[in-house]
């Protein structure tokens, strides 16, 4: 990873829990453009136009939605956000560790290049609640800032443990030691979160502090969870290699986007308001993107205790559709970049598209491919015990041949999930369509999907076209 890549992405990653906090009068941090509300102070450069004064009210909509999910009453007095500049700025003047592009500190206040940095602030939240080790204070806020991403499990075969991340120094030069940290404290903490409530997490970070042995760790969560930390964390890295996050505050704050309406935006604005849209499904529906979408976008499921994920590629490039039960979605860029941070407007636009995806072949609405010679088709299909198909449509006189990507794009370390056949009819014969060589097929022909069992909820199924005449 280069320099600047790293610097990006340490926004996202660094938190800061033992530095001073300055007065609001030191003439190293912004103190031109002040906004105050009842729980926040915010401070930003003179001129810069990347933040507005609304920003005072997301921010107390993210206190409350954030604080409600925990169970938490904040009372610990007003929070000051000091909104830096640019990159320069903020390391010349924020007193932040190096490298970082925000950082948090137990005076109460936040320092950062982002208009609302929500790993910072939840770490401000959680100051009252304890100091445990980094792997469960970094990976609390890297659950509930997920923004779109995902967070992988340490590789069973590299033997890193939880025992590992609590001995790991936070600030080193060894940038992918410190990632590991974080990406294991996100994947775990949205464990525990979503299989056992926030409340159980809560009891435990207050029971745990930063210079705790690892026996005394593991002995207070045994007290908590009534479980052997050794136990859950090997069990888990095993059977769920990435999380997406609990998205509370993404959920909540998404703009609401209407199928077949118009596109929704998804970029951030100067209220601090992230890039996200809402999209609410009544009733089990299958849908395709459009042409003026972004090319990568995430579907998370708003369920806090765990719900549906999946992320799309290239959507410019290739066609797909998607076939979800029914409930609330927040849509973002795959990934985020620069979450918070105004910038060119990106929109999301979906259609309804009935048929496309069935679980009974005799109705099927034919898939339209697009003209190009090596693509894409996506397929994603809600988990299920039942068959699931497809038509491809193609231009008369042409035929294209079909070879299996790696389904869920890493959500289960690269396997194949779903078993893919290409049919001459409903009723078959069929052939397995696999990674290891092409499988030719021409208009008439369905594809059925069968082992829809994602961990992720949705299994996500890749499909490499390449056109030829027939």
């Amino acid at each position: 990873m280069g320099c600047v890549s790293t610097l990006l992405l340490c926004a996202w990653v660094l938190g800061c829990a033992d530095l001073p906090g300055p007065p609001s009068s030191d003439p190293r941090f912004p103190n031109d453009q002040i906004w105050t509300s009842e729980h926040f102070r915010y401070a930003a450069r003179a001129g810069d136009t990347e933040v507005c004064a609304g920003v005072v009210d997301q921010l107390e909509a993210h206190l409350q939605a954030i604080n409600s999910y925990l169970g938490l009453d904040w009372r610990a007095g007003v929070i000051d956000y000091y909104k830096f500049r640019d990159l320069e700025d903020f390391q010349a003047n924020a007193n932040c560790p190096s490298g970082s592009v925000g950082c948090a500190t137990p005076s109460v206040d936040v320092r950062s290049t982002r208009v609302l940095h929500g790993h910072e602030l939840i770490h401000v939240y959680m100051g009252p609640v304890g100091e445990p080790p980094l792997v469960f204070s970094e990976g609390i806020a890297e659950a509930l800032s997920a923004e779109g991403r995902t967070f992988p499990a340490p590789m069973p075969s590299s033997g890193w443990t939880w025992r590992d991340s609590l001995a790991a120094p936070q600030y080193n030069k060894d940038d992918s030691l410190n990632q590991i940290i974080y990406d294991s404290g996100g994947w775990f903490v949205t464990y525990l979160l979503s299989n056992f409530g926030p409340a159980a997490f809560v009891a435990f970070y207050g029971a745990v502090s930063r210079n705790d042995t690892a026996d005394e760790v593991a002995r207070q969560f045994q007290g908590v969870y009534g479980l052997d930390l050794d136990d859950v964390w090997n069990d888990v890295q095993t059977t769920v290699p990435q999380f997406s996050g609990v998205p509370v505050w993404e959920c909540a704050s998404a703009t609401p986007m209407v199928l077949g309406g118009d596109a929704a935006p998804v970029t951030g604005t100067c209220d601090g308001h992230g890039p996200f849209a809402r999209l609410e499904l009544a009733s089990p529906t299958t849908f395709t993107w459009t042409d003026d979408s972004i090319p990568d976008f995430g579907i998370i499921g708003c369920d806090p205790d765990g719900g549906p994920f999946t992320q799309i590629e290239e959507t410019s490039y290739s066609a797909g559709a998607l076939a979800l039960p029914a409930g609330k979605y927040c849509v973002t860029p795959n990934p985020p970049s620069g979450v918070n941070i105004p910038g060119p407007l990106a929109t999301i636009r979906f259609r309804e598209a009935s048929g496309v995806l069935a679980p009974n072949c005799d109705s099927l609405a034919p898939v339209a491919l697009v003209p190009t010679y090596d693509d894409t088709l996506t397929v994603v299909i809600a988990n299920g015990a039942e068959p699931w198909f497809a038509m491809p449509q193609i231009p008369t006189g042409n035929s294209f041949r079909l070879r299996r990507l790696p389904d869920s794009y890493g959500q289960s370390y690269q396997s194949m999930i779903a078993t893919v056949e290409a049919c001459d009819t409903c009723q078959g014969p069929c052939q397995i369509i696999d990674s290891e060589s092409q499988t030719q097929v021409s208009n008439g022909m369905v594809l059925r999907f069968t082992n829809l069992t994602a961990l992720d909820g949705v299994t996500n199924t890749g499909l490499f076209y390449a056109w030829g005449s027939q």
